[in-house]
């Protein structure tokens, strides 16, 4: 988004979740509507503080792993290749 490079880093493994099935922890939404314990939005504002996103392969600009760059839709290949070290 906005032309700015976005890279994930990460071996995939067959033992992670999938977007299915990963369960994105929910962090204290205070966190997000006060800093140093006095509110810093309006009354009736709530947050929102997933401990993670899932970021569509569209915004992604490349895969980082142990065997080498990936294209976020070409991920799949990424268990026939053998490690670069």
């Amino acid at each position: 988004a906005f032309n700015v490079p976005f890279y994930v880093l990460r071996d995939p493994s067959p033992g992670n979740p999938t977007i299915w099935t990963v369960k994105i922890e929910e962090r204290d939404p205070e966190e997000v509507t006060h800093a140093m314990g006095i509110r810093t939005v309006k009354e009736g504002v709530r947050g929102y503080y997933p401990a993670f996103d899932i970021t569509p392969p569209n915004l992604v600009s490349a895969v980082i792993t142990s065997k080498g760059i990936f294209s976020p839709y070409d991920c799949a290949t990424f268990a026939n290749r053998p490690p670069l070290v």
